[in-house]
């Protein structure tokens, strides 16, 4: 089936339309101006959970700043994959579009690891959950092709809204319970996925892997923007001070080493982990889900780390940056792993990586993603600025040395690689 380029006026009412199928041809599709839009109100949810570390530094927080997150970054993904099959660009549809949004700005102002808001924050999650199940329901009734699938996710969106409900007879006292319910909330969004693999897989739909992997990149861009803010905002008190200069300039090296460790490698289509079926696609999608969240707690470490960068690292801090340094790292390696790990294709063939070879590749991967740990623990010992240093520095040369390597792999292996990709794919991208 052909593109055709049309000029495009909204309507007051128009029907959904399927954009992708599994016989129909793969388009190149990019972000429309509505999802960009939408992703400006996770800038502030970023924002927003990430500081929730902050106000307390314990475990209890840690959980919560999970908790939120996870169902924040749903929210997210149920938009990005609705956008990814369906086009829906009405005015009734953009009204619905509005209500979602103002359910996640309610959710997001409501934020508090003791529960003091958990009614409102509530009411907003239903307001953005209940928005999409009415655009699930006109799919139901326009998109035959989807009616199973949607149906499956409407149930499930239904059962996460029921738990939701449970809260609102609940108070502060019975916030293990609140929090215990908030966890499976997430959870119902994953049963979809596991239905439709164990059940329906005939009645699935396709999804565009290019769009999905741009979708989540800007998402990894979001939470790498949030580290800019947060420390410029913490540094700006004490900008008369060297060191603060200097923590600043490290921690902005910090967050560019880890773009260039994400960006770099991004597979192209025909070898993306989507293509190679359902269980590395649920490995691709929702790594993304804890790698924003441990980007997120990185982020905290660095604003506590800025605002004592005179003085020695606590135990906490030290917790906080390093542990979420080194947890972003090894979920990076499991995103590439999804990608390449373990694959058998032309590709492998044709570079000729044997199979100890690739066992000690992924092995100093996984070790350099650990070596963060290493200041984990300290209490009081190491200056700030010291450890802010070194930890710059293991990250430069984790880009130099894999700059160097993957440099390397491309001279050698340049005419391999690009036959491969010249080569028409017949797998199903899911």
């Amino acid at each position: 089936m052909e593109s055709k380029e049309h000029l495009h006026f909204r309507k007051i009412w128009d029907p959904p339309v399927l954009l992708i199928d599994w016989e129909t041809l793969r388009i190149e599709r990019k972000s429309t101006w509505g999802e960009l839009f939408f992703d400006l109100i996770f800038v502030a949810a970023a924002s927003k959970v990430s500081n929730l570390l902050i106000e307390e530094v314990s475990g209890k927080s840690f959980i919560v700043l999970l908790i939120y997150w996870s169902i924040f970054w749903f929210t997210w993904n149920k938009m990005t994959f609705f956008q990814n099959r369906f086009f829906c660009d009405s005015l009734v549809h953009q009204f619905l579009f509005l209500i979602q949004m103002l359910g996640v700005l309610l959710m997001l102002h409501h934020l508090s690891i003791d529960f003091n808001s958990h009614f409102t924050f509530s009411i907003g999650y239903l307001m953005s959950t209940g928005s999409f199940q009415a655009m699930y329901l006109l799919i139901v009734v326009y998109i035959p092709r989807a009616r199973v699938n949607t149906m499956i996710q409407l149930i499930c969106s239904l059962l996460g809204s029921l738990l939701i409900l449970i809260t609102f007879f609940l108070n502060k006292s019975h916030e293990v319970i609140i929090l215990l319910l908030w966890i499976l909330v997430p959870f119902c969004d994953i049963l979809h996925f596991a239905i439709m693999y164990l059940k329906f897989r005939d009645q699935s739909l396709p999804v565009n892997v290019d769009h999905m992997t741009e979708r989540q990149g800007i998402m990894i861009m979001i939470v790498l923007g949030e580290p800019i803010v947060t420390v410029s905002i913490a540094a700006f008190d004490n900008l008369t001070r060297l060191p603060v200069y200097f923590g600043m300039g490290l921690s902005f090296c910090m967050i560019f080493c880890l773009y260039l460790i994400y960006y770099h490698l991004n597979p192209p289509t025909s070898l993306h982990a989507i293509r190679r079926g359902i269980i590395a696609s649920i490995i691709f999608v929702h790594s993304h889900l804890f790698l924003s969240a441990s980007i997120l707690v990185f982020t905290a470490g660095l604003q506590l780390v800025i605002e004592n960068i005179e003085g020695k690292m606590g135990i906490n801090t030290s917790w906080i940056l390093c542990g979420g340094l080194s947890v972003t790292l090894i979920l990076m390696v499991i995103i590439r792993m999804s990608h390449f790990f373990w694959r058998s294709d032309d590709l492998t063939k044709k570079l000729k990586a044997p199979l100890p070879a690739r066992i000690i590749w992924w092995t100093i991967i996984w070790v350099f993603a650990l070596l963060p740990l290493i200041f984990v623990g300290t209490n009081n010992k190491i200056s700030s600025l010291l450890i802010v240093a070194l930890l710059t520095l293991f990250l430069v040369t984790c880009v130099v040395i894999e700059t160097f390597l993957t440099h390397r792999f491309e001279l050698k292996h340049k005419h391999s690689l690009y036959e491969h990709l010249l080569q028409p794919s017949e797998e199903r991208h899911y």
